[in-house]
This record gives structure tokens, sequence and C-alpha cells, in this order.
């Protein structure tokens, strides 16, 4: 009998990506490096400069907030899994 399985190849690197929302923003920017915690500049993964993270900004994203598109489409186009299909007997 032939089963269909997946494997899944771990990425070669992986990232750390964190989140934040300027004070004078509504919208999250990416970044790979943590943001200060007594707030600061951060450059963002989209590649348009930096922002300023404000104090305790925290780094986790905010599923329900608008997203930087630039930040966002660098942060879907990161290295991750590659998955491969094969026939089991």
């Amino acid at each position: 009998m032939e089963r269909d399985m997946l494997d899944v190849d771990p990425p070669e690197e992986t990232h750390t990506i964190y989140w934040v929302t300027p004070e004078d923003s509504e919208v999250q920017h990416a970044t790979a490096s943590p943001p200060p915690r007594e707030g600061g500049p951060v450059d963002t993964l989209g590649g348009h400069g930096t922002v300023e993270a404000p104090p305790n900004s925290g780094d986790r994203m905010r599923h329900t907030q608008r997203f930087c598109p630039d930040c966002f489409a660098a942060y879907l186009n990161l290295p991750g899994p590659t998955p491969r299909w094969h026939h089991t007997e």
C-alpha cells in the first residue's frame, strides 16, 4: 500500500523578527534587531529606513493591527522550511 508522506527540511538559519509600532503611527514594522527597552531607532526589515520604537514596546506581532506592507512582504519572503512530497510503501 502506497502512502504520501511530507518531509520538511529545516531552514539553514533561523530568524527572530520583532514587531514595533511607533508612537506616531498605527502601522507595525518588522525588524531583525531587538528593539531597545528605552526606545530608539531600529532598522526595518522592509528596507525603508529606521523607525522609532517606543520604550518597552514589546516585540510580538499584533494580528489585529495593520502592517507596513514593505515589512510584511519581507517577513513573508524570509527563507523557511522546504517541503517535499514522496510516496512510501
